[in-house]
């Protein structure tokens, strides 16, 4: 801890996931391996989003969410309570109500009191119609394409949604927050400024807390191109395990907010 900072002027975030996919383990790892104050989790991307789509359309409207987090959950939610340690993800996906209610049906038969909430708002597909009529074009990024002009069929249209959201839901007491889509950062941006009671123009500190969130998407990029060049060189060879970090320290400017430094641990590699 910085000289002359109490606990209480800092907040420890861990993140546990950076892809769907990602290790199931290491949600109890950062609980056991910690301290930390939140335990956040990304699982969503462009391919998650038709994942979770394909998913619902044959496993019913009740589905769309991340499947795995709920096995995270069950194993961690116990020792979250007992640590006081909040949970923030967007592994509600397509369907953040319907996982809230299967994690507060987990915490039933766990017999754990946590409350759980659930964000919404983010998805703009029915209202892909007005929005063009009202003059948004809806522009391919790759082909300068409007929707309208394009034989395409949109089949998920979400918004990024902030972490104004999540600061709401911790402030009215929330210990596990189930986002749809948000920005990467805004699992962070929002118990920080849950934390610190931040307001919208608060840029500096704000920016502080953008800047470790983006730290830590930095480091899970840097571990998916790792992952990905150990998937190829599977193709030739077979190969171990290696010790490496699991995640860089990053402090915020001012001191608000910081992903905890982890100690090293294997990382599991394909054989």
């Amino acid at each position: 801890m910085e000289r002359g900072k109490h606990m209480t002027d800092i907040i420890r975030i861990g993140n546990c996931s950076g892809f769907y996919g990602d290790r199931l383990d290491a949600a109890r790892e950062m609980v056991e391996g910690g301290p930390i104050d939140v335990l956040t989790g990304d699982y969503l991307a462009e391919l998650t989003m038709s994942i979770l789509y394909s998913q619902k359309q044959s496993r019913g409207e009740d589905t769309g969410y991340v499947g795995t987090f709920l096995k995270q959950v069950k194993d961690i939610a116990g020792l979250c309570a007992e640590k006081n340690i909040k949970i923030v993800s967007n592994a509600g996906g397509l369907n953040p109500k319907s996982m809230a209610a299967e994690i507060e049906n987990i915490l039933s038969e766990l017999g754990v009191d946590l409350k759980v909430a659930y964000i919404d708002g983010d998805n703009l597909l029915d209202d892909l119609d007005a929005l063009q009529a009202d003059g948004e074009a809806f522009t391919n990024l790759d082909t300068q394409e409007a929707l309208a002009n394009s034989d395409q069929k949109a089949l998920t249209a979400n918004a990024y949604l902030g972490g104004w959201g999540i600061k709401e839901a911790l402030d009215q007491g929330a210990d596990i927050v189930i986002c749809p889509r948000v920005t990467d950062a805004a699992v962070v941006i929002g118990p920080a400024a849950w934390k610190f009671n931040w307001q919208r123009d608060d840029y500096d500190a704000l920016a502080g807390a953008l800047r470790s969130a983006a730290s830590s998407v930095k480091q899970v990029i840097s571990d998916e191109i790792e992952a990905f060049e150990a998937a190829r060189t599977l193709l030739f060879d077979r190969f171990g395990r290696e010790h490496t970090p699991f995640e860089t320290p990053w402090q915020v400017p001012g001191g608000a907010a910081r992903v905890p430094p982890l100690r090293d641990r294997p990382r599991d590699r394909p054989s």
